[in-house]
């Protein structure tokens, strides 16, 4: 004996590439029952997770549980109804509109050949003054009146018949979809139970489906005067699953069930001689990105948030509701408060699974060889009592501008990572050279040239600030072209590929200088390429 079961969603665990779907619903049990039938479930089932328990006041036994493919049609006798009925209304409206239209036209038809009529007699009779111009100016304007009136109404009922004929092909094209549709396939989960009394059993089935996602977002606002980020954690949730979720009881996980339990395994690595050596194929590229223009730097603040009728409101700021965080084994849970009603339609639905305030390390990197302005830098460590933040994309705020976006990598607890902020123009440097000197005598065959930098550099904030300056040396990379660092001011050593880096700190409106000088010593008799200065 064969029993329909009647089971709702009541709780989904999204994945970043599946979800874990349970589905719940109570039977009542005669006896006699042998199989219970749930209908319509998923093609995007994984059919090796299907899982299916349940309780009872008296023993039930569960004997199996097999899914078996069906394919079935869509009723759609409600629909065609509603949609004939549809185009029956706009055919009638259409069909007035040409009674309308036929109306004006005729309408139209009898002022003309009144104006033709009379057009003859009044041009004879106003010589002989049996018509006065008054009359026949009066005559005039109603014609003229009445042939515009007609022609106007009837180019109106023309445009509303053609819209009614647009929406009638489209209704007539939905209602040829509906005698065209193939039919559609779902699983039919058959669940075999062996019981001997009656009694109400509690069925659970839960599965995977594929189909359904979450990927995480930023928003990270950053105060440069508290030196503090509001880090906020979004989730971006969507699924074709092929069910609607309606007021479950969802969960955000961070496991990722689709990579296997098993470690993956090394394939030998070969290498060979390539028989032949294409042209180009021993030279390598590389460049340093092009610097941001500064107009997308200098955003302004919303009207709204400097408007001071709003400030000195009183109103309560809205709280926004986030999800509770659970870790287990490395894995991040968050329950999402309140219902989760997700439609399977793929529609991202957004949601706030985390926040949380950190003090940041602000740093100011500037190269002034390539670029006049400094870059600033945040360094952030997640706390060790924090979540696992997952690769996503992030929106950048820096004092309430919002300054771009940026690709934040898996970050662990307690790993520190770095955020970079855009220029800030209110550091200024200035780069220029102050020295090139070549000697007048040649020195063992060789010519020597000593070139000199000074950087200025001016803090224009009311607050101190940590500025890393860069600058870079020629590196030879022939052992005949000699290149010396002479001096550096503050002294500083030479690093690798002749860079030159100078940690400073600046207090508020705080004016310094950095110089460094360098010669060059080569033969006469060779030319230097790549020198640029």
């Amino acid at each position: 004996m064969e029993k329909i079961l009647a089971t709702t969603i009541t709780k989904a665990t999204v994945y970043t590439d599946r979800a874990l779907v349970t589905r719940t619903g109570t039977v009542s049990l005669n006896g006699a029952e042998q199989f219970l039938i749930l209908e319509h479930l998923p093609t995007t089932i994984d059919a090796e997770s299907l899982r299916v328990s349940g309780r009872a006041p008296v023993p039930v036994k569960i004997l199996s549980a097999n899914l078996e493919l069906k394919r079935f049609k869509e009723p759609v006798a409600e629909k065609v109804a509603a949609v004939t009925a549809e185009i029956e209304e706009l055919e009638q409206q259409q069909h007035r509109q040409q009674i309308q239209i036929e109306t004006a036209q005729m309408q139209n038809d009898f002022v003309s050949g009144l104006r033709l009529k009379m057009e003859d007699a009044m041009a004879r009779s106003l010589p002989r003054q049996k018509v006065n111009l008054t009359d026949t100016v009066n005559f005039l304007d109603f014609v003229g009146s009445k042939f515009s009136e007609y022609a106007l109404a009837i180019e109106d009922h023309r445009r509303q018949q053609k819209e009614l004929t647009k929406q009638l092909e489209v209704l007539r094209s939905r209602l040829k979809s509906f005698s065209n549709r193939n039919a559609k396939e779902s699983y039919q989960l058959q669940v075999h139970i062996e019981n001997s009394a009656e009694t109400e059993l509690h069925l659970e089935v839960s599965y995977v489906v594929l189909q359904a996602s979450w990927k995480p977002l930023y928003d990270l606002r950053i105060d440069t005067v508290t030196k503090k980020i509001e880090l906020s954690y979004l989730a971006e949730i969507q699924q074709r699953s092929g069910e609607d979720w309606q007021d479950v009881r969802l969960t955000l996980s961070t496991a990722k069930p689709g990579l296997g339990s098993l470690p993956p395994q090394l394939e030998p690595w070969y290498v060979d001689v390539r028989s032949t050596v294409p042209i180009g194929a021993m030279m390598v590229g590389g460049g340093l990105a092009a610097p941001a223009p500064a107009t997308t730097m200098r955003m302004r603040r919303a009207a709204l948030a400097e408007n001071d009728d709003y400030e000195s409101t009183d109103f309560v700021e809205a709280e926004t509701v986030q999800a509770v965080a659970t870790e287990s084994g490395g894995v991040v849970n968050f329950q999402i408060v309140g219902g989760g009603n997700i439609p399977n339609d793929g529609t991202p639905y957004k949601t706030t699974i985390y926040r949380n305030e950190l003090p940041i390390e602000l740093v100011h990197i500037a190269m002034p060889k390539i670029v006049s302005f400094p870059y600033l830098q945040a360094k952030i460590r997640n706390p060790s009592d924090g979540v696992t933040l997952l690769s996503g994309r992030a929106n950048i705020f820096r004092d309430g501008m919002f300054v771009g976006t940026s690709d934040l990598k898996n970050i662990a607890p307690n790993q520190e990572f770095k955020l970079n902020l855009g220029i800030d123009e209110r550091i200024r440097i200035d780069r220029e050279l102050v020295e090139r000197l070549a000697d007048k005598k040649f020195l063992g065959g060789n010519r020597r040239v000593t070139y000199a930098y000074r950087i200025k550099v001016e803090n224009l904030q009311a607050q101190p600030v940590t500025l890393e300056i860069s600058e870079q040396i020629p590196h030879s990379r022939n052992e005949k072209i000699k290149v010396k660092l002479l001096k550096s001011s503050p002294e500083t050593p030479l690093r690798e590929l002749g860079r030159i880096d100078w940690p400073l700190a600046l207090a508020a409106d705080q004016k310094l200088e950095v110089y460094y000088q360098f010669s060059i010593e080569h033969p006469e008799d060779i030319q230097i390429v790549g020198l640029n200065i």
